[in-house]
């Protein structure tokens, strides 16, 4: 499975099953996330992919795509040492 499916499935899984997740899916507005499923969202996604994602990383992130692209730049980044 490749990271945007996976980073879909996880943020679907955190917001419900009666949520279309997209890329384009506006994390907060589209989403309807709050500071607690943000948080139980980030977990998820470090263990998922082994990885850190700093507060100021996801504040910054609008989107899904946002997040599937940091998600890969991180991987990248750690695969490339």
């Amino acid at each position: 499975m490749n990271i945007a499916v996976r980073v879909q499935t996880i943020t679907k899984n955190v917001c419900g099953t009666a949520v279309d997740v997209l890329p384009a899916s506006n994390i907060t507005n589209n989403l309807g996330l709050d500071s607690f499923d943000r948080v139980e969202l980030i977990v998820n996604m470090e263990e998922e992919f082994n990885i850190i994602i700093e507060d100021d990383e996801f504040e910054k992130l609008k989107t899904v795509q946002d997040m599937i692209l940091l998600i890969e730049n991180k991987i990248a980044a750690k695969t490339a040492r």
